[in-house]
């Protein structure tokens, strides 16, 4: 934690790690040095069950998927959340207290730079890729943007 040439990569959703330990984590590294990355399956969004992924039996319940083993007793191994990169900003701003600027930074510029790709990613900027998320106060995405092109838009019709 206290070597300044180490990166670390966090999982915010709260099943791998605690919000206790991801605050020590976060202060002791700095939002330059802690990207938050998601291990969501290809399930999010499903309702709880069992399902086939990759080949192997998964059971998803209350947003993580678990390898289903020979007993129930043994149905444990972590296969993945369901928990999407917007749900870890919220879980850093509201369980860890981490301000939005800086867990918005941690999903964006932060893992850009690591990967050096910063020149064209990361955060708004002439010249750059127009990647762009647009969300609400709950970190609820309205609309998501590669290169400058639309690739989702909420339906906005049900809003009441």
């Amino acid at each position: 934690l206290t070597c300044d040439q180490v990166t670390a990569e966090l999982i915010a959703d709260g099943f791998h790690v605690s919000a206790p330990a991801m605050d020590i984590l976060i202060r002791c590294k700095g939002v330059d040095k802690v990207a938050v990355i998601t291990d969501c399956t290809p399930l999010a969004g499903l309702p709880d069950g069992t399902y086939e992924m990759f080949g192997r039996t998964v059971i998803k319940k209350d947003g993580i998927s678990r390898m289903a083993g020979s007993t129930p007793d043994q149905d444990h191994t972590m296969a993945g959340s369901e928990w999407p990169l917007n749900g870890n900003i919220y879980n850093l701003v509201n369980l860890v207290g981490v301000s939005l600027p800086d867990a918005i930074r941690m999903v964006t510029l932060t893992p850009a730079t690591i990967i050096d790709v910063d020149d064209r990613k990361g955060s708004i900027e002439p010249g750059k890729d127009a990647d762009l998320v647009v969300i609400d106060e709950k970190v609820q995405v309205y609309l998501a943007m590669v290169k400058g092109k639309i690739v989702f838009e909420a339906d906005l019709s049900q809003e009441g």
